[in-house]
């Protein structure tokens, strides 16, 4: 069972195909030169749009009251008699995730997340016998013919 299925005509790519292009080969259509511009347009359009949200957004307002409940002794005790100790983490671990998706914040996780989806990408397309299956052999796959 392979991920990448091929067109009508084409023979599946496997490792022994890959091994065969040599190291400096090319996937499909893609070289080493389609693989810099792919990643260079991917980080011009992330890492743009992420400089458009950080300058564009604002803060979220500060709310004092939720700031004071959320700081009181009072909080914390119930917190940690529903919970413990774990409760108390994972409302901190909460609010620290919910802040990533809002103002400023915002817009270097969407850098952080462009990079990461850049470096992914350059993976597989540099190293795609890490991700294709092994091709099995005819020999082990057909059983003996009895006749």
């Amino acid at each position: 069972m392979t991920p990448f299925l091929p067109a009508a005509g084409e023979q599946p790519c496997t490792n022994k195909t890959l091994s065969a292009l040599g190291a400096g080969g090319t996937f499909g259509r893609l070289t080493r030169k389609r693989i810099n511009q792919v990643t260079l347009l991917l980080l011009l359009i992330g890492l743009g749009s992420a400089l458009a949200v950080y300058f564009t957004a604002q803060d979220d307002p500060d709310d004092p009251l939720m700031r004071q409940l959320m700081a009181s002794k009072r909080y914390s005790r119930e917190m940690r008699m529903i919970g413990g100790q774990a409760n108390m983490d994972a409302a901190a671990m909460a609010n620290w995730i919910g802040s990533l998706w809002h103002g400023r914040n915002l817009g270097v996780t969407i850098a952080g997340l462009s990079v990461a989806g850049v470096l992914l990408f350059r993976f597989i397309a540099l190293h795609p016998h890490h991700v294709l299956p092994d091709e099995p052999d005819d020999k082990k796959a057909r059983p003996a013919d009895p006749t």
